[in-house]
C-alpha cells in the first residue's frame, strides 16, 4: 500500500479500504530493474528523487526508513476516492 501512495501509475479500486490496487502494469519496467540508491537492491519497485537534478532511485521502505524528503504530486490518482466508494 505505501509503495501504491507514491506510484502516480497506481491506484486503488477503493480507496476506502485501500485495495485492490490497479495499474500496476502501467509502472514502468526500469522502475523494478532499478537498484535502490539506499540498499543497492533491485527487483523491487524503485522511485526517482524528486528533485528534477537527482537520478537517484529508491525504494519507498528505504526513503521512510531514511528520512528522505519525498515530494507528492498532489492530488495523486490514489486518493481521489472511485464512484463505488462514494456514499
Amino acid at each position: 500500500v505505501t509503495c501504491a501512495l507514491f506510484t502516480p501509475e497506481a491506484s486503488f479500486l477503493s480507496f476506502r479500504k485501500m485495495e485492490p490496487i490497479d495499474g500496476i502494469y502501467s509502472v514502468p519496467r526500469h522502475s523494478f530493474q532499478a537498484p535502490c540508491y539506499l540498499c543497492s537492491r533491485s527487483g523491487r519497485l524503485t522511485r526517482k528523487c524528486s528533485f528534477s537534478s537527482c537520478n537517484k532511485r529508491f525504494h519507498v521502505p528505504c526513503a521512510r526508513k531514511s528520512s528522505l524528503y519525498v515530494d507528492l504530486q498532489w492530488p495523486h490518482p490514489s486518493s481521489i476516492p472511485k464512484k463505488q466508494d462514494v456514499p
